[in-house]
């Protein structure tokens, strides 16, 4: 069996084919390429594979070195795919041909001796692995020997007290649970809690455990991804980010948010958002068919939502290269702030999700109104479904709670001066209205405040309650005159 460099031909008989990428390169090194076969008069697409040798130099394209036709790449020479749809369309062949064509291109999933020999080469670290981590190198393996990818995954918390949180992806569950959310009153620890995540998710000290209590390892979340747009958020100050592209011993964890990590300064929200904005969206649709794919299907779905309709934001998928940079920063500049923070955000997880991905998201209510909340949080789950990852968000908006099943949300509280514990929503939280949510689950903390502390206040100062609506000219809404008529039945 022939392996052949250039587009997919029809033919009769099995042939395989190699179509060089030629419009995108990592970090300098040009290595992708796009694995087809012809059988029967029909062409199918694998997927991206992406091929490097030892000592490869950067700026010159993988298939410059290779011949037109081969049955084995070259001796130094390896392969990975990148994405579970690449092996799942080999799995679909006969086992021979599977073997043979993983044989021929050296593919480092299939055999972990080639694997171990080139892991450290800067063209495997840079270009192979750049939206690839460990965990997803495991998840292909299960993939060729299983045909299984989706699982069941999740972790702990454990706290010096004895709590115990725990966050656990269900798969093709409904509704979904892979967005879990932290609530709690200002100052209980919610912050706290994402960066022990961030710091302990590779640190295998039993501070963040399986769900069983064994240790976790970058073989289980290989990629995590700490989202913040507040001005007060400066999560590099107490964790690490190494954001190393490749690692066997360390998770990759990348901050995106309004600081610059290595100056610690605010980000011009005109010039550096819209230009981190514009790379992610261009690695989206230039660097992964499967990423172009997912963001394009993304935005249609948006745009269904009048939030999102006027945007013109598929625009941007038919843009010369050449006037990439300019139109979509442009475009960004343009959004309001919430509709620009929900681009932000759905774009870059989109850019760098893999598989077992945790994304962080520290109040990311922030500039939202509650449509663009809901549909941000919608369309988060169902990029993180397709990818298998989940999210941890804090939050203080019903909204949030309104799209999570109950046993997804934990309601953080001080048992005592010291110790901190959790519990479920009292209530079924996913589909419930707004205010029934607010009641039930931020009670304790709605009534000492806001109009119900002005309220309760005002009545103890007029003897009836129609006193007191006259005062406020009957400006008083139901809850405020049930507040009101509590407060007068028992003053006393």
């Amino acid at each position: 069996m022939f392996i052949k460099i250039g587009p997919a031909q029809l033919n009769q008989t099995f042939s395989l084919y190699l179509s060089p990428i030629t419009n995108w390169n990592d970090f300098s090194f040009e290595t992708s390429f796009i694995l087809s076969y012809s059988l029967d008069g029909k062409v199918v697409k694998v997927g991206e594979v992406k091929i490097g040798h030892k000592g490869q130099e950067k700026s010159i394209h993988t298939y410059k070195s290779l011949n037109n036709e081969f049955e084995n790449l070259p001796d130094n020479y390896f392969s990975l795919g990148q994405s579970p749809e690449y092996y799942k369309e080999l799995k679909k062949l006969s086992q021979d041909l599977q073997v043979k064509i993983l044989v021929g291109l050296k593919d480092v999933v299939y055999d972990r001796n080639i694997f171990e020999d080139v892991r450290v080469e800067a063209v495997f670290i840079d270009s192979l692995t750049r939206y690839v981590s460990i965990s997803s190198v495991e998840q292909f393996g299960d993939i060729l020997e299983h045909g299984v990818s989706l699982r069941h995954f999740g972790f702990r918390v454990n706290y010096e007290n004895g709590v115990s949180p725990e966050f656990v992806v269900e798969s093709d569950s409904k509704p979904p649970k892979n967005v879990h959310v932290i609530i709690g009153r200002n100052g209980v620890g919610k912050s706290h809690l994402l960066r022990t995540i961030v710091e302990n998710i590779d640190m295998n000290n039993d501070v963040v455990t399986k769900t069983n209590g064994e240790p976790v390892s970058v073989y289980d979340f290989g990629l995590l991804l700490y989202f913040s747009l507040s001005v007060f958020d400066k999560p590099f100050e107490k964790v690490s980010f190494n954001e190393v592209r490749f690692s066997t011993t360390q998770t990759k964890k990348k901050y995106i948010g309004l600081y610059k990590q290595d100056s610690g300064e605010l980000k011009d929200i005109n010039n550096d958002l819209a230009k981190d904005f514009s790379v992610s969206l261009y690695n989206c649709i230039y660097g992964s068919e499967i990423k172009n794919n997912m963001w394009s299907e993304v935005i249609k779905s948006l745009e269904v939502d009048i939030n999102f309709s006027d945007l013109g934001l598929s625009k941007l998928m038919t843009v010369t290269q050449e006037e990439f940079t300019h139109e979509s920063t442009e475009v960004f500049k343009s959004l309001s702030s919430g509709h620009a923070a929900v681009i932000y955000y759905i774009t870059h997880v989109i850019e760098l999700i893999e598989n077992k991905t945790i994304c962080i998201f520290d109040e990311p209510e922030n500039h939202l109104h509650p449509p663009l909340l809901s549909a941000f949080i919608r369309t988060l789950s169902e990029v993180l479904k397709i990818n298998n990852g989940m999210a941890v968000i804090a939050t203080h908006s019903p909204v949030v709670l309104q799209e999570t099943p109950r046993s997804c949300i934990w309601k953080m509280f001080r048992s005592s001066e010291d110790d901190t514990d959790f519990q479920r929503p009292s209530i079924e939280t996913f589909g419930e209205g707004v205010g029934e949510i607010t009641s039930e689950v931020f009670n304790l903390d709605v009534r000492k405040s806001g109009f119900y502390s002005l309220l309760e206040k005002d009545s103890k100062s007029y003897r009836t309650a129609n006193e007191l609506f006259n005062i406020y000219n009957n400006q008083i809404g139901l809850e405020g005159r049930a507040v009101v008529y509590s407060a007068m039945k028992h003053k006393g």
